[in-house]
């Protein structure tokens, strides 16, 4: 209704932000959850491999993957009794939820739910970038170790010792998975199969228009880029970045739709 809406966008624990006395009719919450396991890889490589020089022995791997229920920690919104409960009330408090594995269609998802344009959820992947982290680091380009599962350890993520441990998160991927499949459903398979295809022909073209002219704070040489500030998002180390030139893809590609959809009016009168 061309009023701005105030966001908050944290990496914070969801109890200690009061969300649940939110006025829900006038707010939208929501987040994007991660498969346990590559969450809990992704991390160990990134942090601690990559920037602290941690050896990936198997055995410092098998540690890394045994961290319990940290996403539904994070991410519910009060102390519950038991895991059940937390994935319940995570589902009950939250207008939608993500996943990083099915990450196009959830952002179709959440453009269909809010009513939004196709250009209003393009992007460009921050982690493509070269292969270097945010350089927030020390101030200095990191570059990121691919990250890997020694056998013995894909067999302990298979064992009922590491299922248990990890209950509460497998619950709420698994959970999640299933909402996303009903509100495909919901929305209609053919409605969210057009939209989709849409959004990925928008973001391939998003991607060959704008990948090389975004600044990210690393250079492909793992050189910190001070003129990244400009290119990302006020405020943060990597994200949005390239978004003046996806503002201004976006932008042309409606002046290119309004201009085709003059020349068949025009058509169309002089058909008549």
């Amino acid at each position: 209704h061309g009023k701005e809406c105030h966001v908050e966008a944290y990496h914070a624990r969801a109890r200690n932000k009061n969300y649940r006395r939110r006025i829900k009719p006038k707010s939208f919450l929501w987040t994007v959850i991660r498969n346990p396991v590559k969450r809990a890889l992704s991390e160990f490589f990134h942090f601690k491999v990559s920037r602290e020089g941690v050896q990936p022995t198997e055995q410092n791997i098998r540690e890394a993957v045994t961290v319990g229920n940290l996403q539904m920690e994070y991410i519910v919104p009060m102390s519950t009794a038991n895991v059940q409960e937390s994935v319940d009330l995570i589902l009950q408090e939250y207008d939608f939820v993500g996943l990083v594995e099915r990450f196009d269609e959830s952002m179709v998802m959440l453009k269909l739910l809010l009513n939004l344009k196709a250009g209003d959820v393009i992007y460009l992947s921050a982690k493509g970038s070269n292969g270097y982290d945010d350089g927030a680091y020390q101030n200095k380009c990191i570059k990121i170790q691919p990250s890997f599962i020694p056998p013995n350890v894909q067999q302990y993520l298979l064992s009922e010792g590491w299922r248990s441990q990890a209950q509460g998160d497998l619950l709420l991927y698994e959970a999640v998975n299933r909402s996303l499949d009903a509100t495909i459903e919901q929305l209609g398979r053919a409605t969210f199969d057009r939209a989709l295809a849409e959004h990925r022909e928008l973001r391939a073209a998003a991607e060959s228009a704008c990948a090389d002219l975004a600044i990210w704070p690393c250079s492909k040489d793992g050189q910190r880029q001070e003129a990244s500030k400009e290119n990302c998002y006020p405020g943060t180390n990597d994200d949005g970045c390239g978004y003046p030139c996806l503002d201004e893809f976006v932008r042309r590609r409606q002046r290119e739709a309004e201009r085709r959809r003059e020349q068949d009016r025009h058509r169309a009168q002089v058909e008549v």
